[in-house]
């Protein structure tokens, strides 16, 4: 029926949109190193996630993150394959497996954005917060995953690397999502008032 299409399209498009924005976020990351991208990947899921519910914010984190760790941890796919006879069937279960554990950071933090109900420049604070705090979280739960930090996009820059010494890779990257995502609220004013 076209309510069923409707409703399924306003489903899929945003956790496809968001899955491929996680991606792209990679490209801010070493080797890469093109920081440039981080405003259309956060403003991008901020857009997704302002004004939805907790489960529609929750899925979009969730999308964010899996695209952001299947493409910035698919290196690990080749440790299994030292012995590919053995192990080699288990890289993509494996990345897969890793990659969608960690997107539940993200969509715990979009969630939790999304209950806040911020808008405007007070949101991208929380959204930023929230952000750091899943990255936080991430970094010290069990025993710690604190690979692919958004702070690392400035490892090849001097002078933004350099305030990582004041504020730290945590705090670094809450600065880096704040800047990253404050255009989208700039270019869309009146949208969040």
């Amino acid at each position: 029926s076209r309510g069923l299409g409707s409703r399924l399209r306003a489903d899929i498009v945003p956790f496809v949109a968001s899955l491929v924005l996680g991606t792209c976020a990679v490209f801010a990351l070493p080797p890469f190193s093109i920081p440039a991208v981080l405003p259309i990947s956060f403003g991008g899921l901020f857009y997704l996630t302002i004004g939805k519910g907790r489960t529609r914010a929750f899925l979009a984190g969730w999308a964010f993150g899996l695209g952001f760790f299947l493409f910035g941890l698919s290196w690990i796919a080749e440790s299994f394959f030292v012995d590919a006879e053995r192990f080699g069937w288990m890289a993509a279960p494996a990345v897969i497996g890793l990659a969608g554990a960690l997107a539940l950071f993200p969509a715990a933090a979009m969630a939790v954005f999304a209950a806040t109900k911020t808008t405007g420049v007070s949101g991208v604070l929380v959204f930023a917060a929230c952000w750091s705090g899943s990255e936080w979280l991430r970094g010290t739960v069990l025993t710690g995953f604190p690979w692919n930090l958004i702070a690392y996009a400035w490892v090849d820059y001097d002078v933004p690397r350099q305030m990582a010494a004041l504020f730290g890779s945590y705090g670094l990257g809450l600065l880096t999502v704040l800047l990253s995502t404050l255009p989208t609220v700039i270019f869309t004013r009146d949208r969040w008032q």
